[in-house]
């Protein structure tokens, strides 16, 4: 996950009890709880409270799945309110966009003694993002052996092949090419260097090269060998 957010964001920050405990993770920073308690608001809170931007990203660490097209697709889509992914008529609230906006009333809503996430952020107000898809599969939180093993699995079935593709002379071109491979079913996960012009393709394991190639070339670039 840290990965993922590493590849779409500026500085990723990893809140907790006991940071410490994450020292060994490189390119994050650390923030200690503000909060004496340990529950996901304080973890929100101290957040809030560090950021000078005006709005942060929030990853539950417990959806190991999480891709970065999918943070960059509730950042551009959030505006004013807090922004939360809704898959499958389930809301996920500790994967959106938090406004610094909500300090003072998430301040209040602790001063009264509120624990629980979902009250708090209905009491707010807050504004839902649903065409996750080819993305479904990321929203596992990973809390029991069962979820652990379910993860695996969608983990062991997937491959990387990477492509050389020519052609690509901006970010018109990065996201014509990018669309063009994620219409090839199976494929999870598209990521594009501009600079190498090469793409590295996440996919199920009976996605083959050949699909891929023809993907990209139907709209005009050439794929001279997998990488």
């Amino acid at each position: 996950m840290v990965e993922q957010a590493q590849r779409v964001c500026d500085r990723v920050f990893i809140v907790a009890k006991e940071p410490q405990k994450y020292s060994f993770m490189k390119g994050v920073e650390l923030l200690k709880d503000i909060l004496q308690e340990q529950f996901a608001l304080a973890g929100l809170y101290t957040a809030l409270s560090h950021t000078n931007q005006d709005k942060v990203v929030v990853l539950s660490a417990d959806m190991p799945l999480i891709k970065g097209e999918l943070i960059s697709l509730i950042w551009e889509r959030s505006k004013d309110k807090i922004t939360l992914f809704k898959v499958k008529g389930k809301i996920f609230p500790l994967f959106g966009v938090y406004p610094k906006g909500v300090k003072s009333a998430l301040e209040e809503y602790l001063k009264g003694g509120g624990l629980r996430v979902m009250e708090f952020v209905e009491k707010v107000g807050y504004e839902v993002v649903e065409d996750v898809e080819p993305f479904s599969y990321a929203f596992i939180n990973m809390n029991t052996k069962e979820d652990a093993r379910v993860i695996l699995e969608i983990r062991n079935i997937m491959k990387e092949i990477e492509l050389k593709i020519l052609g690509m002379t901006c970010e018109h071109c990065v996201r014509t090419v990018k669309n063009a491979l994620h219409s090839v079913g199976g494929v999870s996960e598209v990521d594009i260097s501009l600079h190498e012009q090469r793409a590295r393709v996440k996919t199920e394991d009976h996605v083959s090269f050949e699909s891929l190639k023809s993907a990209v070339e139907s709209w005009g670039y050439k794929v001279v060998d997998e990488v």
